[in-house]
């Protein structure tokens, strides 16, 4: 009879942790279960703008970015500074104190944070690039 005990409570001390552990994984990794679609060019329509924008003398350029710690900042400065681009910081009204936790969490809640300011006539360029920080799988800002 002890050892039947005892494998209910090793069995459900184990059911616990795995559960824990999956938990976890929710809370770190929340985009492993959202559904989002790959709208990505393929090879052979980007292969196509490329050529189009190599057709046009004048092209509009605007670099989009949203920088918590300055490396995409540095990399978004770097593109506009070579392509003559337009340069737009995107900002949140309320600045993250913590921006893994609290972008988690919107990722979560499937909110977008409310912005200072947006693209005057963003149908005007030719070619935009947007600029975020990537962590661990999720995206940092939902824009």
């Amino acid at each position: 009879m002890k050892r039947k005990k005892w494998w209910i409570v090793l069995i459900a001390l184990l059911l616990v942790v795995l559960l824990g552990a999956g938990g976890y994984h929710v809370y770190r990794f929340p985009d492993t279960f959202r559904s989002l679609s790959d709208k990505s060019a393929d090879e052979k329509e980007v292969g196509s703008l490329v050529e189009q924008m190599r057709e046009k003398e004048d092209k509009k350029v605007l670099v989009a970015y949203f920088s918590y710690s300055g490396t995409t900042k540095g990399v978004a400065d770097a593109i506009s500074e070579r392509t003559g681009a337009d340069l737009f910081e995107i900002k949140t009204q309320k600045e993250y104190s913590n921006v893994y936790t609290e972008s988690n969490s919107e990722i979560r809640k499937n909110e977008k944070p409310e912005l200072v300011d947006t693209v005057e006539n963003p149908e005007t360029y030719d070619i935009v690039f947007v600029g975020y920080p990537k962590m661990e799988y999720g995206i940092s800002l939902c824009i």
